[in-house]
């Protein structure tokens, strides 16, 4: 038995992330860990659950999703290297 991708929603219109969220579950392979609507907020949540996947909205208020991408992916790093 394989074990379920968790999910990390990031966008900042709520109906985007209720129909990522209906559509995920709909699933068998994954499960939402986490959603949120800015990027600040979701870094927390990031570091936290360690999403294997996390969907992001380039265009967010408070940043740049692009950015934001960039910077989880090198927080997970470095709490992974001890």
């Amino acid at each position: 038995m394989s074990t379920r991708k968790r999910v990390l929603i990031v966008d900042n219109h709520p109906l985007v992330r209720h129909g990522l969220c209906q559509a995920i579950a709909s699933t068998a392979d994954m499960v939402v860990c986490g959603q949120e609507g800015s990027w600040h907020k979701a870094l927390e949540i990031v570091l936290t659950t360690r999403p294997d996947l996390i969907v992001l909205d380039l265009n967010l208020e408070d940043g740049n999703g692009w950015g934001g991408g960039f910077f989880s992916v090198k927080m997970l790093e470095k709490s992974s290297a001890g």
